[in-house]
């Protein structure tokens, strides 16, 4: 997953099957057959409440009073080191 720099402002995943992921480590090129390979991209869209959740003006981590509005949540998941987000395989 990356964040392109420049003017494309998105987000993009290259996602691939097993026989795909199995080739791109090993180096092989072309890809075998079987292989299956697609791209996700997102286009960031700011928004007036993301803003307001996320960052302040200055661009410096939000407070702590909003920080202890989400914790409770992640406490949850304290054994996954509070991060919702899975690994994908």
């Amino acid at each position: 997953m990356a964040h392109e720099a420049g003017d494309l402002n998105d987000i993009r995943a290259v996602l691939g099957n097993d026989i795909a992921i199995e080739a791109y480590r090993d180096g092989k090129l072309p890809f075998p057959e079987g292989a299956i390979v697609g791209r996700i991209a997102w286009s960031h869209v700011s928004s007036e409440e993301n803003n307001r959740t996320l960052f302040d003006k200055d661009g410096e981590p939000t407070d702590e009073a909003v920080m202890k509005k989400c914790f409770p949540c992640h406490q949850a998941i304290e054994d996954r080191d509070f991060i919702f987000t899975k690994y994908a395989r």
